[in-house]
């Protein structure tokens, strides 16, 4: 893993999947869930679409939360106390009855060097990523100061 630090930025280790489905796009969410479960693209792209999730469109609370309780991705923490956080623990409670176990906030920095092994899914405000035996699995280059809102481990 690479850290920019005139950008303050971490390059990806490995882009991991990525979808072979035309007009796809916003699909971070379904590609981090292949990318830690090592299930394939379509199967997770077909669960998202079951539970309503629209080609070409992010996945709204609800889908993701049913999609990843379906693939038996476990809720680990919820980070923070955002809005984005708070709006997480309203809707695993209201969907499926879970109380997630909450924790201060946390960045990437400072989850790599605390979980530096294991497999996990990780939501940001605006993302979805993999973090996988410490190393960013990712399309895009993140900010080492980019917030984890919610942890699902695999």
């Amino acid at each position: 893993m690479k850290f920019v630090s005139a950008s303050r930025a971490i390059e990806p280790s490995a882009k991991g999947v990525s979808s072979n489905i035309a007009g796809e796009k916003n699909d971070c969410a379904i590609r981090a869930a292949v990318n830690v479960t090592g299930k394939d693209y379509q199967y997770v792209h077909d669960i998202f679409n079951f539970y309503g999730r629209k080609l070409g469109h992010s996945s709204v609370g609800p889908v993701w939360i049913k999609s990843y309780n379906q693939l038996g991705l476990k809720p680990m923490y919820s980070f923070g106390s955002t809005n984005a956080a708070k709006y997480e623990v309203r809707m695993y409670d209201g969907l499926l009855g879970i109380e997630l176990i909450k924790k201060p906030g946390i960045t990437i920095k400072k989850f790599l060097k605390c979980f530096p092994v294991g497999k996990f899914l990780c939501m940001s405000r605006n993302h979805a990523f993999a973090i996988i035996d410490g190393e960013l699995i990712d399309h895009i280059t993140l900010l080492i100061n980019t917030r984890i809102t919610i942890v699902f481990k695999a």
